[in-house]
This record gives structure tokens, C-alpha cells and sequence, in this order.
């Protein structure tokens, strides 16, 4: 069973694996989303800006063929400027050297030197859009500003582009709420689609491994174990067998020893009483030598007398 454990632990990796792959997949689909979405606004913002630039030339050119003078010129575009909207909040406004506005939605601001002007995420948002656009030309720069009429501060995208000729600096931008809501609403839905993918892969992985991997390897686990049990079992039986053989053929082993040192000790005896055979035999040689010298003596005594 550990094998299966094993194999299970493997899938569950693999499915992990798919999972993340899937969120990772979602969240990058998401941030690009946003991106696009950003780059969207950016090419939009583009377009409003050299369309206020278009403007300007005009009167440029009407100044350049004395038609009116300079400052009427830069009178009538300021003026337009100052009415042009679009969108829910959309607006532009002007700044030149100083920083100073020429032109913005708030009356308030105009004509007033804005070079110490913060926003809430601590960007000298007017001092940087003169010192970009006379170094870049036009571009985007992102800011912290509130809304017209309000006092929370919210992500903006601005455009800015540079005039020379009368040395302004056209801007207008775009809060990315919109872009931010997008972007959750997007990762939420990628989010809730891949828990939903995963779940059918989970389900669908399991039943398919379990009907074609676990169930067949657990009966081959099963049947192995029981062909081992089996050979465990023999084993087992002629261990005992051998043991008994062992114990008998040392029984036998031990009872040859017996016999023999039985047989030593006979034969021992058997010499022995050998030995002593001999030595009787020697002392009837000698009695019978001892009578005849008896005998030879009493003749020799009887032919004396």
C-alpha cells in the first residue's frame, strides 16, 4: 500500500503543479489586461494632446502670417482650452517656466507659480512635467491627484507634450480607477475560472488514475504480497524442517560419538584383559619350570639313595 501511497502523493504533486500553473497563468493574463488597458489610455491621452497642439499650431501660423499678433494668439488657444472637455473629468491645462499655469480647471490656479506643488504620494508633479517634456518632448507620467470637486487623491495618467515655439507645456490626463476595478474584476474572474478548472482536472485526474493506475497496481500489490506470504509461509516450514533434520543428524552425530568412545573403551578393556592372559601364561611357564626342577631334583635325590 505505501506504493500506492507514493503514487497518490506524486498525482496530488502533479496536480499542485497545474494549479499553480493555472493561477500564474491568470494572474499574468490579468496584469496584462491592465497593461493594455494602461497603454490604451496612454495612446488616447496621445491623440487629445496633439489634437490641442494642432490648435495651437493654427494660431501659430495665423501669427506668422500677421493675421493677429502673438498674445492673441496664445489668448484665443487658452481660452479654447479652458472650455475643452471630455469624459466624466476629462480636462487639460498649461503650465510654462516657473513652474507656472497658464491655463487649468481650476481658476483659481492660474497664473500662479506651482513649482512647490506636492501630490499626495509626494511628486513635484508640475516642476517634473516642465523638466520631462523639455527633455523627452512628450510622454506619459503617472501622479496621485483628487478629481475635480473632490479631495481624495486617486492614480492618474497624464500626457504631456512640449511646445518650443512658445514654450508650454500641454497636459491632460485620466484616472485609473476604471483600469484598477478592471483589472480586480479580471483577476477575480481568471481566479474563480481556474479553481473551477482545477477542480474538473482534480476530479477527472483521480478517477482516471484510480481506474487505470491504483486499482490495477493494488491488486498486483495484493497478489505480490499474497505470493510472498505464501513463500514465507514454505520458508518457514522448511526451516523447521531443516531445523528438525539438523537436530537429528546432530542426535545421529552425537550418538556415533557415543558408540565410539564405547568402542575405544571396549577395546581397552579387551587389552587389558589380554595383557593379563599374558601375564598368567608367563607365571604357569614359570610354575611348570619350577615343578620340573622339583622333579628333576627328587630323581636326582632318589638315585643317590
Amino acid at each position: 500500500m505505501s506504493r500506492i501511497s507514493s503514487l497518490k502523493a506524486k498525482l496530488y504533486v502533479l496536480i499542485c503543479l497545474i494549479s499553480l500553473t493555472f493561477l500564474a497563468a491568470s494572474v499574468w493574463s490579468a496584469v496584462q489586461m491592465r497593461n493594455l488597458l494602461i497603454a490604451g489610455h496612454a495612446t488616447e491621452l496621445q491623440h487629445l494632446t496633439e489634437s490641442i497642439h494642432s490648435i495651437l499650431v493654427a494660431e501659430q501660423t495665423k501669427v506668422a502670417s500677421s493675421e493677429q499678433t502673438e498674445a492673441q494668439a496664445q489668448a484665443t488657444v487658452k481660452a479654447q482650452i479652458a472650455t475643452l472637455r471630455y469624459g466624466a473629468d476629462g480636462y487639460f491645462f498649461v503650465l510654462t517656466d516657473g513652474p507656472v499655469l497658464l491655463s487649468h480647471v481650476n481658476p483659481a490656479l492660474i497664473g500662479k507659480n506651482v513649482g512647490d506643488f506636492r501630490s499626495t504620494d509626494g511628486k513635484p508633479i508640475y516642476q517634473d512635467l516642465l523638466t520631462l517634456a523639455r527633455r523627452n518632448g512628450q510622454d506619459t507620467y503617472d501622479y496621485a491627484f483628487p478629481r475635480p470637486g473632490t479631495s481624495v487623491a486617486e492614480r492618474k495618467l497624464s500626457y504631456y507634450l512640449y511646445d518650443p515655439q512658445w514654450n508650454w507645456v500641454i497636459v491632460t490626463g485620466v484616472y485609473l480607477a476604471d483600469v484598477d476595478e478592471a483589472f480586480r474584476d479580471a483577476l477575480v474572474k481568471q481566479m474563480a475560472l481556474t479553481a473551477v478548472i482545477v477542480l474538473v482536472l482534480l476530479i477527472a485526474i483521480r478517477m482516471a488514475a484510480q481506474r487505470m493506475v491504483f486499482t490495477p497496481v493494488g491488486n498486483t500489490i495484493a497478489a505480490c504480497e499474497a505470493s510472498h506470504s505464501v513463500r514465507r509461509s514454505r520458508q518457514r516450514k522448511s526451516a523447521i524442517l531443516i531445523k528438525t533434520s539438523g537436530e537429528r543428524v546432530l542426535a545421529g552425530m552425537e550418538l556415533v560419538g557415543e558408540a565410539g568412545c564405547t568402542m575405544k573403551n571396549l577395546a581397552a578393556a579387551i587389552q587389558r584383559v589380554t595383557d593379563i592372559m599374558g601375564e598368567i601364561a608367563a607365571v604357569s611357564a614359570e610354575q611348570s619350570s619350577g615343578i620340573e626342577q622339583v622333579n628333576l631334583a627328587i630323581a636326582q635325590m632318589d638315585e643317590v639313595t
